[in-house]
């Protein structure tokens, strides 16, 4: 049997308590954290993800189509892989930190600024004049 609650304006169940709303009671504070560690996995993964199909594949398939750019600087084996791996990795891992740093500023801006980031690497993604000509 439902009972209208007048107060909240809602139908609760009588003698029946459900979990509370993340903001307060105990282990509210715990749960936010586990919220904010997984939105800046999403966050790492969008922008990774993106990262990876603006940026570093075109820059890929350019170094690729002229390996003598990397033997004319002298890169060799170890040194090729430490700049592929810096190349995909460092800027996404830059960009969340920059979120992160952000989000403890000013509550609001974290997501503002993730907005921001995703709409230019789908602009970049989108613009072919800012990748190589194949």
């Amino acid at each position: 049997m439902l009972v209208l609650d007048r107060g909240r304006g809602v139908f609760t169940l009588p003698r029946v308590q459900f979990a509370r709303r993340p903001g307060g009671g105990r282990g509210a504070a715990r749960e936010r954290d586990r919220d904010r560690e997984r939105s800046l996995l999403l966050a790492l993964l969008h922008l990774g993800a993106l990262w990876a199909l603006a940026v570093a594949q075109p820059l890929f398939d350019l170094i690729g189509q002229n390996p003598d750019f990397l033997a004319a600087r002298g890169m060799r084996g170890l040194e090729v892989v430490r700049f592929a791996v810096l190349i995909a990795l460092a800027p996404p891992l830059i960009l969340v930190a920059l979120e992160a740093g952000s989000g403890l500023v000013v509550a609001g801006l974290r997501r503002w600024l993730h907005s921001a980031l995703v709409a230019v690497l789908f602009g970049l993604i989108g613009d072919p004049g800012a990748q190589a000509d194949t």
